[in-house]
């Protein structure tokens, strides 16, 4: 899985040299807080999912 990540982060390192609309350090920023949010909000619903399923199980329903 890090191999993958690396070579994700690898390949926009390369992309961002050939981009001449922007800073690169800002195009591998902005890949790293959209990565951020992507994990973040990808957990939370995860986290709401299971707590749904519990209490639905508690209260005797099925999905």
């Amino acid at each position: 899985m890090f191999r993958t990540i690396g070579r994700y982060f690898k390949g926009v390192a390369y992309e961002s040299t050939k981009v001449r609309w922007a800073k690169p350090k800002e195009v591998v920023f902005t890949t790293i807080k959209v990565l951020l949010y992507l994990v973040f909000f990808g957990l939370l619903f995860h986290v709401l999912n299971a707590v749904i399923v519990k209490m639905f199980e508690i209260i005797g329903l099925t999905m």
